[in-house]
């Protein structure tokens, strides 16, 4: 066992936490599952809530920990007997452009990805059968049979478009007439005679074409599909089979809701199939609603357990105390981690850890709100203050200067310049209003596709949704963001802004979404007319 002194307390802790602080893994999809299980830390009631045998999506922008939470469920199901198949669909099949191609009608893409995912499924077993799983040996004739009436099901999988449809009818009437006189002159004597032609030729040719256009409509056929799923059901029996789809909003918009057709026809119906869905949720279209109530794909809350969302979790103003365990709790396992990578052992106690490695709790605190409740961020801010700090403990400026180059360098750069643009106008709103909570209406700025990119690269951090401000205006409604910490890094640094509590757990929006009543006053409002459309 390690002890701190060990470690060369007096001479270097500090320099050795912070080189493994920046060594720290930061993407669950390239780690190894052991040490996915070793860094995972629960977020409750979240975790607790994603354990439930019922089909389900979960929300979480990027870096908010989707991959890591879906692997670990899956670990926790295969510890129970049960099958995990967990398929990053990113790298689905062996057909990914096809999916992307402009110039292939959605029919023929949308039948490649459905295709594509039943071999993940028929794939994920057989190997388990291959490798001979005790679940599977008992009768692995039945199951090899299952898994190729399943192989065979997928060819039989088709999505059928009509787009528009032409007939053309052609008649054609030819008419001709011959008269003839003639005149000659011979040896033997004369004959005279007349010869004339004439000739009459009537053509008539008609052609009638009739094109019908209207809007698209789709219908999947999937054959012998549900039967297979079922069959394969049975074999693996009393095992469930929990299928985990990440980075569904990696799949093209228009075809995301073919997919989900499939999973709530064939899966969803099937007792003991479990699908879990990792996706951001503005990117995401699970369902195309027809003219008459009828739909191709989920019905969220329908057709599906309550969708969880990871940011409606780990916003720092949400709970504090729970907030900073959880990101201390990060911080130390990815430490522990690497020392076990290193045939080390850690006897800090984890109470202790935020003590040794930081100057004092409040470069800590800083360092959680500069992540915005985003836990890969978490990392990389404290990877970069660690570099700063060299052999000191992280103190309250390095944080400041890991937040300002995280945001210059990670964040800003990719921004389109439209949402660079309204970003810098949001942030002159907020100076001058001496507050980073802003109000967004639903109807005219939240939905629009500039602001959906700032939420996406993290630049606007979503608190509550359908919040009314204005008790006389009780039907507009307002989304309520916090801008980024560190597009105000510069100014607290400059000592011309200071950072405090942004005040959220007063205003009863703690964990709240929907009709919440609160004063306008409390929030930076920001007018524009179309330019940021």
């Amino acid at each position: 066992m390690t002890r701190v002194s060990d470690l060369g307390q007096s001479e270097g802790l500090n320099r050795k936490l912070n080189a493994l602080l920046m060594r720290a893994h930061k993407r669950a999809e390239s780690d190894r599952d052991s040490l996915l299980q070793d860094t995972f830390v629960p977020v409750y009631p979240m975790n607790v809530l994603l354990e439930n045998a019922e089909s389900q999506i979960l929300y979480g922008r990027r870096g908010t920990g989707k991959t890591h939470s879906l692997k670990h469920l899956g670990s926790i199901k295969e510890s129970a007997g049960h099958i995990a198949i967990f398929a990053d669909l990113r790298t689905a099949g062996s057909s990914t452009d096809i999916y992307n191609d402009p110039n292939l009608s959605l029919a023929p893409r949308a039948t490649a990805l459905l295709v594509d995912v039943i071999e993940i499924i028929h794939n994920g077993i057989y190997e388990l059968l291959f490798a001979g799983d005790a679940r599977l040996s008992e009768d692995t004739e039945r199951v090899a049979t299952a898994l190729d009436a399943l192989f065979a099901a997928s060819a039989r999988i088709e999505v059928i478009g009509e787009v528009e449809s032409e007939t053309a009818d052609n008649t054609e009437d030819e008419h001709s007439r011959d008269k003839q006189t003639s005149t000659s002159l011979s040896s033997s004597g004369v004959s005279i005679g007349a010869k004339d032609t004439h000739r009459l030729r009537t053509r008539r040719a008609t052609s009638n074409r009739r094109l019908a256009r209207g809007s698209e409509r789709y219908h999947i056929i999937f054959g012998d599909l549900s039967r297979a799923v079922r069959d394969v059901l049975d074999v693996v029996a009393p095992a469930q089979i929990w299928l985990l789809l990440d980075e569904w909003s990696s799949i093209p918009l228009e075809l995301q809701p073919f997919l989900a057709d499939m999973l709530r026809r064939n899966m969803f119906t099937a007792r003991g199939f479990v699908v879990k869905i990792g996706a951001i949720e503005r990117r995401s279209n699970f369902a195309i609603t027809g003219s008459s109530g009828d739909y191709i794909g989920i019905e969220l809350g329908a057709d599906t357990s309550a969708s969880l969302d990871i940011d409606k979790y780990l916003f720092f103003d949400n709970e504090r105390t729970a907030v900073e365990d959880f990101f201390r709790d990060v911080l130390y396992k990815h430490v522990t981690a690497l020392l076990l990578e290193m045939n080390r052992k850690f006897a800090i106690p984890r109470d202790r850890f935020i003590g040794l490695a930081f100057a004092d709790s409040v470069a800590f605190a800083r360092l959680v709100s500069a992540s915005e409740g985003v836990p890969r961020d978490a990392l990389n801010l404290a990877g970069l203050a660690a570099s700063v700090a060299g052999n000191k403990a992280i103190s309250q400026s390095n944080v400041y200067a890991a937040a300002r180059t995280f945001f210059r360098t990670d964040k800003e750069r990719k921004l389109t310049p439209q949402a660079a643009e309204l970003l810098n106008h949001i942030i002159d709103r907020c100076v001058e209003g001496s507050n980073r909570v802003v109000a967004l209406d639903v109807s005219g700025q939240a939905n629009t596709a500039v602001v959906e990119e700032l939420y996406d690269q993290r630049m606007l951090h979503r608190r509550a949704q359908g919040v009314a401000i204005d008790p006389s205006k009780f039907s507009q409604k307002f989304d309520i963001y916090t801008v980024d910490f560190g597009a105000f890094v510069d100014l607290i640094a400059k000592g011309d802004i200071r950072a405090v509590d942004d005040g959220l757990h007063r205003l009863g929006l703690v964990g709240g979404t929907g009709d919440v009543r609160i004063q306008s006053a409390w929030f930076v409002r920001v007018s524009w007319r179309d330019r940021w459309r």
